[in-house]
């Protein structure tokens, strides 16, 4: 429901300035200690600035950001060969977000502030501006880290901007850059292209959407060149009674966004999916149901596909329990051939049941 609000005078825009300043300071002393230790302090101080361009654009600068609100991760424990992606928590990075987004995860904020063991590295400055401008959706972030202990300084670039067309689409251009101070590593780069063509009138008013996007890495001197390509479209057909959609993806050996998260690398992926949910009249407990036969196919690219090839890729995973490799039986061979794993498989489950029953027997 909407309505139209009238009579309101005398109203008057306040500046949209925020200015947040933080002092922090911790003392410990152990006079019982043996051998004796000297008293320690610390003091710290940030300063937080944000102000309204205009009513839909907000700028923001930081200096010595102060993340000490921000909740811990939880404990996870990965049993998988792929790495743990854990959400972003840190309010600096969180606000204005949603501008950043982009099909893939080629830009991931957690890369910026934690070292290589996921401890937390500090923040000497940054500068934020997201928000609308017309028919655009932009979005500017910059960064800056300081050295701790083994973890060099950084900066950080990342430029986002959608172009909004038609009434429901969209296309859009994405950069990141890292550079590592006083280190001979090159400034690592991530090049990345994105669309959404959706309408809600198709054949009548069906919706009908088509999605798609190309991104490209660039790194330094000594890195491998070539295939290091990331692209993908999907077309989807998103309705009550019918739902059908197409995905295909594809990633090289050699991709490696420097301000990214990777899963996995070197791989195809096909993804055709057919839902159809019909909704029966007059059921008093079942309003609808949905009956959805899909297939997701993924072949390699080469002999192995690394968990994460990117840098610093320990700041997002958690420790996990290596297992030895199957042995290469017949339904894991070449061929594809499962018919006689699945019965040698069949077999021993059966000669385990026996075993289990004759000792339940014996007992």
């Amino acid at each position: 429901n909407a309505g139209r609000l009238v009579g309101l005078r005398g109203l008057s825009r306040s500046r949209g300035l925020e200015i947040k300043p933080y002092v922090a300071g911790a003392s410990a002393t152990a006079p019982g200690a043996s051998p004796a230790r000297p008293d320690e302090t610390s003091a710290d101080i940030g300063l937080d600035i944000a102000y309204n361009l205009t009513p839909s654009l907000r700028a923001v600068a930081t200096i010595n950001t102060d993340f000490a609100e921000t909740e811990v991760d939880q404990r996870r424990l990965n049993l998988t060969r792929f790495p743990l992606q854990f959400p972003e928590k840190r309010g600096f990075f969180l606000d204005g977000a949603t501008f950043f987004d982009f099909p893939v995860t080629a830009f991931f904020s957690r890369r910026i502030g934690l070292d290589a063991a996921g401890q937390p590295q500090r923040v000497d400055g940054g500068a934020r501006l997201t928000g609308q401008a017309g028919r655009f959706d932009l979005g500017a972030l910059w960064v800056r880290t300081g050295r701790v202990s083994a973890a060099p300084g950084e900066d950080f670039v990342v430029g986002r901007v959608r172009r909004r067309v038609f009434r429901q689409s969209y296309i859009g251009g994405l950069y990141t850059g890292r550079s590592t101070r006083d280190s001979t590593l090159d400034m690592r780069h991530t090049l990345a292209a994105d669309f959404r063509l959706a309408t809600s009138s198709f054949a009548g008013r069906r919706n009908l959407e088509a999605t798609g996007f190309f991104l490209r890495t660039l790194s330094g001197a000594g890195a491998p060149r070539g295939q290091s390509d990331w692209f993908g479209a999907r077309v989807a057909y998103p309705n009550d009674v019918w739902e059908a959609s197409v995905q295909f993806q594809e990633q090289q050996r050699n991709v490696a966004p420097a301000v990214g998260f990777l899963q996995r690398t070197a791989y195809r992926r096909y993804s055709p999916q057919l839902k159809f949910n019909p909704r029966p009249t007059g059921h008093p407990l079942i309003r609808r149901l949905s009956c959805c036969p899909r297939s997701s196919g993924w072949s390699a690219r080469s002999r192995s596909t690394p968990a994460c090839s990117c840098p610093r890729a320990a700041s997002t995973t958690s420790p996990a329990i290596a297992f030895p490799p199957p042995r290469r039986t017949a339904a894991s061979s070449p061929s594809g051939r499962a018919s006689n794993g699945a019965a040698s498989s069949r077999a021993r489950d059966g000669r385990w049941r026996s075993r289990w029953a004759s000792g339940r027997g014996r007992a």
